[in-house]
């Protein structure tokens, strides 16, 4: 992975705070340390690949949650017979 993360503070469609920590690429293909590490930047492109199935499922079951359909402490065979 990276070892740097993005962060952007949005609501009601206004940016709050838009910052990046980190490094985009600290390690060469061979795992050796990179002695001037490339800085991760907000144009940095994320390959989320299998993390967008855990990411997705989150927000829609937290949408489900505020919206009364779904109680997280409910036994989960209440849904699923």
């Amino acid at each position: 992975g990276f070892p740097g993360a993005a962060l952007v503070v949005t609501r009601y469609g206004k940016i709050f705070k838009q910052v990046a920590y980190g490094y985009k690429l600290k390690y060469n293909e061979n795992g050796t340390f990179i002695k001037q590490p490339e800085l991760l930047t907000l144009e940095t492109m994320f390959d989320l690949a299998s993390l967008t199935k855990m990411y997705a499922t989150n927000f829609a079951i937290m949408h489900l949650v505020e919206q009364g359909v779904l109680n997280v402490d409910d036994p989960v065979k209440k849904y699923i017979p």
